[in-house]
């Protein structure tokens, strides 16, 4: 890792006929390291506020169609299901149909349109209404409750106490729990069979990852980027302050990241043995999972649905964290040289969770062209938090520090 730097160096001058430098203290003011208009940024806050409580009030709306009563199946035409409709069926098993208590990011993260879907679930039998609770629905500390009143162990993971509650209890005696005045959604077992398979997904969209991930590996970094900001321009809420999806659709990466983009596929990272042969593949996953916005967490299901590793979670976390902070360091490293900043300060979160190494290096300045990933340059260690911020000469009396070579 001693050594990226200069390939990245080598890159961007061959894309980039010279490297800018600021011309005066009033240049360097004016990159994009400081915030230029407080004023606008509180106006993008407060639009975002009201648009917000505009579509909660628009999710209220849209959940008054989720009634089984109006849905007419005479003209019933069965179509295929997309995954996030999948999902939303699955998270349908046990909701109460009166008052349907359903997640706002499923009317504008996801967009589902509730009246059409219903249709689909109860014309193609694979969701029903009943006055009965499956014993999945309930909450564990509810089926320890349940256990109880025969004296019977109450350890377990949930599957198991259902399991036991099955063998212990005749189904007349299982009635005065599960029967209920209220009515609920529930899974056919051709709608329990529909979301079988379901792995957990990072954005619940099976098809825009598949596209995308497969894009990231041909090398199509743009034609992935540019799949993700049409997807995210059809959103009620898209991602972002003042990000126009619309735009990025059309035109995609900047030139800086698309550099990034391919220097990161050739990443090599110091992996265990049984994940070593996924390098391409973990790459892969964090490049898609920066272009969505999306967490370390999220990026781990990213990964494991796609794919079937046999391998400790934790490393795998592990993994992928580092892999995430190269590319995030590398992207800084494009943007100091875009905006002809030739200093960076160190920054160290300060800890009893801190390295020796990395306190050491708290608060130093170096050379922008003498970046070295794992020695001036974060990630420093395997749980490193550190960062860096643009250091101009004239801001404080800090020396400049070399790294031995």
């Amino acid at each position: 890792m001693k050594h990226i730097f200069l390939n990245l160096l080598n890159i961007f001058k061959k894309l980039n006929n010279k490297i800018p430098t600021p011309q005066n203290k009033q240049d360097a003011q004016n990159t994009n390291y400081s915030l230029k208009n407080v004023s606008e940024m509180e106006k993008l806050t407060y639009e975002a506020q009201e648009r917000s409580q505009h579509y909660y009030s628009l999710h209220k709306d849209k959940l008054k169609r989720l009634d089984p009563k109006k849905v007419d199946l005479s003209n019933f035409k069965e179509r295929h299901l997309t995954s996030t409709e999948l999902y939303f069926l699955k998270y349908l098993d046990g909701v109460n149909v009166n008052d349907p208590n359903i997640a706002g990011y499923w009317t504008h993260e996801y967009n589902i349109n509730y009246a059409d879907v219903l249709k689909q679930y109860l014309g193609q039998g694979l969701l029903v209404v009943s006055d009965e609770k499956d014993l999945h629905n309930f909450k564990v500390a509810e089926l320890k409750q349940i256990l109880s009143e025969k004296g019977l162990p109450k350890t377990g993971r949930k599957e198991e106490l259902i399991n036991r509650i099955h063998d212990n209890f005749t189904p007349d005696e299982l009635t005065k729990y599960i029967k209920s005045n209220e009515q609920y959604y529930k899974l056919t077992a051709k709608g329990k069979e529909m979301v079988k398979n379901l792995r957990p997904s990072a954005t619940k969209n099976i098809e825009l990852e598949d596209k995308c991930y497969s894009l990231i590996l041909d090398g199509k970094f743009n034609e992935a980027y540019m799949e993700i900001a049409k997807y995210e321009s059809q959103k009620p809420i898209p991602r972002g302050l003042g990000v126009d999806w619309g735009n990025i659709s059309k035109n995609g990466l900047s030139k800086n990241e698309l550099i990034n983009c391919i220097d990161h596929m050739n990443l090599e990272q110091d992996l265990p043995l049984s994940l070593k042969k996924y390098q391409k593949h973990i790459n892969a996953c964090v490049i898609l999972g920066i272009m969505l916005g999306i967490s370390y967490d999220k990026i781990l299901k990213l990964f494991l649905r796609i794919c079937d590793v046999e391998c400790d979670k934790q490393l795998i976390y592990e993994a992928i964290v580092m892999n995430c902070i190269y590319y995030i360091g590398k992207r800084d490293i494009y943007s100091y040289l875009e905006n002809g900043v030739e200093k960076y300060k160190f920054i160290t979160s300060l800890d009893e969770n801190t390295c020796e190494k990395c306190a050491k290096l708290d608060g130093k300045i170096f050379d922008v062209r003498k970046a070295k990933f794992g020695v001036n340059y974060p990630p420093i260690c395997k749980t490193c938090r550190c960062t860096t911020v643009p250091y101009y000469d004239d801001f404080d009396d800090c020396d400049e520090v070399e790294i031995p070579k």
